[in-house]
């Protein structure tokens, strides 16, 4: 709840980590004056039993086998799904499907589904600026899961 808030981000003063972060990232980039254009990415996975699981691919059929991949500081997954992303709408679109293919389980406490499994959004961020310079930076948000019984 801390990372997305409400399942379905309806409402919007207890809207989680993830959301506000997104929101205000793009009320930066729209308000840089040094900025001539920028590019979104989103990728969405999930560690579950020692998997991991691509959480924008819905086809369990066309799903590819993800492999952490380390370079020095560098560290990527194989074959994970990239979104392009132009605004907050996009991004909170591709959070609520990932969210519905976590693995979740009811649990006694206040009779809710928790999330049995750590999820990772990873947003990319590449920026143009009036100089001809780029600008690469990545976010990387945790969730962990649920730890009631």
């Amino acid at each position: 709840y801390t990372m997305f808030g409400p399942d379905n981000l309806a409402m919007v003063q207890e809207l989680g980590i993830i959301p506000r972060s997104v929101d205000y990232m793009f009320r930066l980039l729209n308000e840089g004056k040094n900025i001539v254009k920028y590019q979104i990415s989103l990728s969405i996975c999930e560690v579950y039993k020692e998997m991991l699981r691509d959480l924008l691919i819905t086809d369990k059929k066309n799903r590819k086998r993800l492999e952490i991949l380390s370079a020095g500081k560098d560290v990527t997954v194989k074959n994970l799904t990239e979104r392009q992303c132009e605004n907050v709408g996009d991004i909170l679109q591709h959070i609520v499907m990932a969210q519905a293919n976590r693995a979740k389980h009811t649990t006694d406490f206040i009779g809710h589904d928790s999330s049995r499994s750590h999820c990772v959004v990873m947003i990319s961020v590449t920026q143009r600026l009036l100089d001809d310079t780029i600008k690469f930076s990545k976010l990387n948000f945790g969730d962990l899961a649920g730890s009631e019984l």
